[in-house]
């Protein structure tokens, strides 16, 4: 039957619950026979196909207020990665899918909280890069081993969405604007 629940499991620790976001707004991933889950009061949870758990990895404590966590966990190859852009202690790691093991851990002090989800970008030579919109810049890291490779300035200070490649040119938004500093609506005549 197509669409029913087979299975269900609660989170590990109480959900924390955060406005306007909620604290599961990070999407699952899945590579067919597994889940992944980050959940933002606790960290990643791997469940197998029959809702086993097969490993956990605590992370936190969380600083993205009001709004909480939004980037999502992404698989490349054997690896899961997950970007933990907040007010302080920003960060990019690499962790073994099958068994949870952390195999690299990038800190990003430059960065205040986002919401962008990386993506993979596999280029024509070379290894595997994720590619990252953050505050202020877009950046690409390699997937090996989590070294930040190039960079560009000139973003907004909250990255939201997710970068795009298409036809190999890299498309990145950003942009913000405090409510107080647009002030009221203007009107402007044809010349």
């Amino acid at each position: 039957k197509r669409g029913a629940e087979r299975w269900r499991r609660s989170a590990p620790e109480e959900l924390k619950p955060k406005l306007p976001n909620c604290a599961v707004s990070p999407s699952p991933v899945t590579d067919g026979s597994s889940v992944y889950v980050f959940c933002e009061s606790f960290g990643l949870v791997s469940y197998d196909e029959d809702g086993n758990e097969r490993w956990r990895m605590p992370l936190g404590p969380f600083t993205a207020a009001p709004y909480g966590m939004g980037s999502s966990p992404i698989l490349a190859g054997d690896r899961l990665f997950l970007l933990c852009d907040m007010d302080t202690g920003s960060f990019l790691l690499a962790a073994q899918k099958d068994s949870g093991e952390l195999l690299w851990k990038k800190e990003r002090p430059e960065v205040t909280h986002g919401f962008s989800t990386p993506i993979v970008y596999e280029p024509p030579q070379g290894p595997a890069q994720l590619i990252v919109s953050g505050s202020y810049q877009v950046a690409a890291y390699s997937a090996e081993d989590g070294e930040k490779l190039w960079w560009v300035s000139g973003l907004s200070w909250q990255a939201k969405s997710p970068p795009v490649i298409h036809d190999g040119i890299l498309f990145v938004h950003s942009w913000l604007a405090s409510i107080s500093e647009l002030g009221p609506p203007t009107t402007t005549e044809p010349s």
